[in-house]
């Protein structure tokens, strides 16, 4: 397997034509995003992987077993080793037909292969107005540079953490997505990012700190969010786990209604 430049990622869009629906193909392949693109024949590739360098890994074309040696060793000797350094427990595997399905557990160790019902909402209604539901004195902050900036808020690392799991940089993450964090003082207690981008689309990411769960402050990050979603003219995407309820309960409070199901597929890392 080969290893592509982004300035070749466009190259093999067609390659993932039957993943299109999930947005981090659309935001790795147009270098929104950060991730890595692997092929077998660059001029005329048959089979494709994608990886967002986190756990999500996305496999295109035909499940061809000659080439499986080269990919198992991509993946196990490769990317395993990298994930594992940055205290990436797994990999969460999303195929592009159903062959695939019964050649994962040739492919993989089969004991390490746990099937992931997941879930892709479609935003039918408005969002709830955070304004109403921002407790007081709590403030929401936009997520820009300026807000990056502020050193002495408490949990800002994990904040920056996660823009920088997904975008190349904090700048690239300014012009190309949006984010709003809810501060409680000097702590910054929940937010919503995109975590993906494609044209005139965003998929949206929410975190909250433990100390501040259960008082709906991932509602007000994400409807403010899915605020300036609209004023810009861009579709939130939101995909989850069906057991993550409270994920599943946030995107009904804000509006969102199950669009289509499907079923990943998680790689367990074999112990060292």
């Amino acid at each position: 397997m080969k290893a592509l430049n982004p300035e070749q990622f466009g190259a093999v869009r067609p390659l993932f034509t039957n993943l299109q629906q999930n947005l981090v193909v659309e935001s790795v392949l147009s270098n929104m995003t950060r991730g890595r693109v692997y092929v077998d024949d660059p001029e005329n590739p048959q089979l494709g992987l994608l990886w967002t360098e986190m756990d999500a890994v996305l496999l295109a074309g035909e499940p061809n077993e000659q080439l499986f040696p080269a990919l198992r060793h991509l993946i196990l000797d490769e990317m395993m080793p990298d994930a594992r350094s940055r205290y990436i427990p797994h990999f969460t595997i999303t195929v592009d037909r159903l062959a695939w399905v019964e050649k994962l557990p040739v492919l993989l160790p089969e004991q390490s292969l746990v099937a992931l019902p997941r879930l892709a909402f479609h935003l039918v209604q408005p969002p709830p107005d955070w304004r109403a539901l921002l407790p007081a004195p709590m403030t929401l902050q936009s997520m820009d540079a300026a807000f990056f900036a502020r050193q002495a808020l408490e949990n800002l690392p994990s904040a920056a953490g996660w823009v920088r799991s997904f975008w190349p940089d904090i700048a690239a993450f300014e012009a190309r997505g949006l984010g709003f964090a809810v501060l409680d003082g000097q702590t910054v207690a929940s937010w919503a990012l995109s975590v993906y981008a494609g044209e005139g689309a965003l998929e949206l990411g929410v975190e909250t700190a433990v100390t501040h769960r259960g008082q709906g402050l991932a509602t007000v990050a994400a409807a403010a969010c899915l605020e300036a979603c609209a004023e810009r003219n861009l579709v939130p995407h939101w995909q989850c786990d069906e057991a993550n309820i409270p994920s599943v309960r946030l995107a009904a409070r804000l509006g969102f209604v199950v669009q289509h199901r499907y079923t990943d597929y998680r790689f367990l890392f074999p112990p060292e």
